[in-house]
């Protein structure tokens, strides 16, 4: 299935760069914030099923509709497997720490670069995982 970028189908869109096919050719795996959520996160109960599209280096800013200040910041040579991007209206909530980091808001429209928000919450599982792991083992001792 392939998508189309349309902010009037979704405030925010979730852009995962899946595959470098070529030099001048990515696939990108998108998805639509489910309808009405105001606060979400990068979980995947927030987003709708998962569509591929393709992205060339001479369309990516047009196909994404992405300012000229995007486009400094985040290069076609910068562009990398595994990135997640929120692309919308929305903002960044104060507290990171809150379970739902970003919220839409209709005033601002941004391109940000999220994959970081998915490495914390695997990096906290793992931590409270090993946690668990090491009180049960050491209560079975005793």
């Amino acid at each position: 299935m392939e998508y189309d970028i349309d902010e009037s189908t979704s405030p925010v869109l979730r852009i995962t760069i899946d595959e470098r096919l070529e030099d001048n050719l990515i696939r990108v795996l998108t998805t639509h914030l489910k309808d009405g959520l105001t606060a979400f996160n990068d979980d995947p109960e927030c987003w709708d099923d998962e569509g591929e599209l393709l992205l060339q280096k001479d369309n990516y800013r047009k196909t994404l509709s992405l300012t000229e200040r995007n486009v400094k910041a985040w290069p076609w040579d910068k562009l990398q497997e595994g990135q997640v991007f929120f692309l919308g209206r929305f903002q960044i909530n104060r507290s990171r720490h809150a379970p739902n980091v970003f919220r839409v808001d209709p005033r601002r429209r941004r391109f940000q670069r999220v994959d970081w928000l998915t490495r914390e919450r695997v990096k906290e599982k793992y931590l409270k995982a090993l946690e668990r792991s090491t009180v049960y083992v050491e209560t079975d001792q005793t």
